[in-house]
């Protein structure tokens, strides 16, 4: 059994110059997630192309300039949800989550580099199936002799970061399917731009830069620019070793976070684009003052089934210590928990009942 849905590609001329989420980018420049978020979509009974999921998303505040939240892509389809975000750039992609997700008729999403240039240059497929070849996607960016009856498969184009499927895919998302749509569908027609001028969204807000900020700079090379304070945000960049980056926290905060693992700091790079970076790979010349008091231990609990408790805050298979169920009380060992708690991004230090310490999504505990 394969999930079935129609191709679409992000630079079908129909839609390829109209904005991605908040811009400025394009969607034939960025939007490869939205376009196979949207193919996901179709399959599950919605009628949609990138640019009516852009435009959705929008309506939401789902993206973050042009990168696009996917982790709510079911507020705008209740028939869709994104169940997790497995992030494989250290480690093997999970192979048989992914032959199993197939098998039983799910997409699954994949990102691979599409260049041999140094680094990660990002693209996003859909898995559909396998086959004795390999993976059968469905290719959003369409090259010269793509045709929609076409079939493409994972290794054969994208082996730039490795030749088995476990090496070339870089990050996997995994949904929950809740049936089909109810909705009635969007035509298709109603979004070509020759004819309907699509409404330019309001751009994105700045944040301003404080009158005591501080500048940062990455202690490794290729340190990750994300649109969200998790590695699981969208990445905009990557930045060289000591790029100048500006904080948009207060000094105090900023001090308190910079070279701690688990916090995000809020910065703007030299382009003046404004995300979030590791705050455990950036360093100051300047020192923070003697560590304040640590607030004093206190317990939530879990308030979402299956909440991942993890050794690090880092979404992977090697990071998982146990998955707990709703109402496991946790003790929080964090300082900073009051500014974190329930907050989308972050992540708390807590201990289990045996003590054992480790982390734990801060949006799915409460006091």
């Amino acid at each position: 059994m394969t999930f079935a849905t129609a191709l679409l590609w992000q630079n079908d001329e129909t839609w390829a110059n109209a904005t991605l989420g908040f811009g400025p980018q394009a969607i034939q420049d960025w939007g490869c997630l939205t376009t196979s978020l949207t193919m996901v979509v179709n399959g599950c009974g919605y009628n949609e192309t990138p640019a009516t999921v852009s435009q959705k998303m929008v309506g939401i505040n789902a993206f973050f300039g042009a990168a696009i939240n996917a982790y709510r892509i079911g507020e705008a389809f209740p028939a869709v949800s994104l169940s997790e975000l497995v992030d494989c750039e250290s480690a093997p992609a999970p192979i048989a989550r992914i032959d199993a997700e197939l098998e039983s008729g799910k997409p699954v999403l994949v990102r691979v580099d599409w260049n041999a240039a140094p680094g990660l240059q990002d693209h996003w497929v859909v898995l559909y199936g396998k086959d004795a070849q390999g993976y059968m996607m469905l290719d959003p960016w369409k090259y010269k002799g793509d045709a929609p009856d076409k079939v493409l498969h994972l290794t054969e184009r994208y082996t730039f970061s490795g030749s088995t499927p476990a090496e070339a895919i870089t990050s996997v998302i995994f949904f929950t399917i809740s049936g089909k749509a109810d909705a009635a569908p969007t035509p298709a027609a109603a979004v070509t731009p020759a004819a309907t001028p699509v409404q330019q969204p309001a751009p994105v807000k700045q944040k301003a830069v404080p009158a005591d900020a501080l500048t940062v700079n990455p202690t490794t090379d290729g340190v990750a620019f994300r649109g969200a304070p998790s590695v699981s945000g969208p990445l905009l960049e990557r930045f060289p070793l000591n790029t100048a980056l500006t904080s948009l926290e207060t000094r105090a905060a900023t001090l308190a976070k910079v070279g701690v693992q688990g916090q995000w700091l809020n910065v703007q790079s030299p382009k003046g684009v404004q995300g979030y970076v590791a705050a455990w790979y950036v360093s100051s010349d300047e020192k923070p003052a003697a560590s304040a008091t640590p607030a004093a231990e206190f317990v939530v609990k879990v308030i979402e089934a299956n909440l991942a408790f993890r050794s690090q805050p880092v979404v992977s298979d090697q990071t998982l210590i146990a998955r707990l169920p709703i109402g496991t009380a946790l003790t929080v060992i964090d300082p900073d928990a009051n500014q974190k708690l329930g907050v989308y991004g972050q992540w708390l230090k807590v201990k289990n009942a045996g003590g054992q310490e480790g982390y734990t999504a801060a949006w799915f505990v409460s006091k």
